[in-house]
């Protein structure tokens, strides 16, 4: 059995002992109902994972001695995620969903079609951690705000130069199932994915000028959410 996963940011590589004193983490503690001398994954969600030992338990704290490290359970193939901002709901669940199946980063623009104009970060914040913990991974993919793909684009070419892998999702391209095997490999991707109206004619011209490859999901249309999972559920065998 798989040892529950905590959240702690003041965790390092040199801590030995730390304490569980958040309230969510507290609840999370109690509805498992753990005892003293159980183990739990304890995590930074930076990238460090520790075995922890509970060595004291009150009502409002849990005292923990760290053992040793753990796998972090990171993939290694880089799924980075644009992201046209889409209503407050969609955009949670593509973000948990998102991390889940492995994204790295999720990097939100303001499309031409964009449904919402704004983001909710701390309740991102907050799903992330969540979402996190629930699958066993160490990170919580970080979050950036664009207000235009332009900006996006001109990000990720910057930021992810040695990647050769730009995807954008649409109408009428080739389906992504005949792709998969371009990718073994690289070390990487980037997905595009639009709101429901889809993108632009000015976005796609856009895509196609910045080396992006049109592919398709199916011949449904997808809510953009279910868009998110269906992409990156595609490279799911990767390590």
């Amino acid at each position: 059995m798989k040892l529950l996963t905590f959240y702690d940011e003041t965790l390092d590589e040199n801590t030995s002992t730390t304490n569980l004193g958040s309230i969510d983490e507290i609840k999370h503690f109690r509805a498992h109902r753990l005892k003293l001398g159980d183990c739990i994954r304890l995590v930074n969600g930076k990238g460090i994972a520790k075995l922890a030992k509970i060595v004291h338990s009150e009502k409002r704290l849990v005292k923990l001695e760290i053992l040793h490290s753990v796998a972090t359970n990171e993939p290694i193939f880089k799924r980075i995620l644009l992201l046209a901002n889409i209503s407050h709901d969609a955009l949670e669940t593509a973000y948990a969903n998102g991390i889940a199946l492995g994204m790295h980063q999720l990097m939100i623009f303001q499309g031409d079609f964009s449904q919402s104009k704004e983001v909710r970060f701390d309740r991102m914040k907050r799903i992330g951690l969540a979402a996190m913990k629930q699958c066993h991974r160490s990170v919580v993919p970080e979050i950036f705000y664009f207000s235009s793909l332009e900006e996006t684009i001109q990000a990720v070419k910057q930021q992810y130069s040695a990647l050769d892998s730009y995807l954008y999702c649409n109408f009428h391209g080739v389906h992504a199932f005949h792709l998969i095997q371009s990718f073994e490999g690289k070390w990487g991707i980037v997905i595009a994915i639009g709101p429901e109206g889809g993108f632009s004619d000015k976005e796609c011209r856009l895509f196609e000028m910045n080396s992006f490859q049109n592919i398709s999901l199916g011949k449904h249309i997808l809510r953009s959410e279910l868009a998110v999972a269906t992409a990156l559920s595609l490279f799911c065998h990767y390590p």
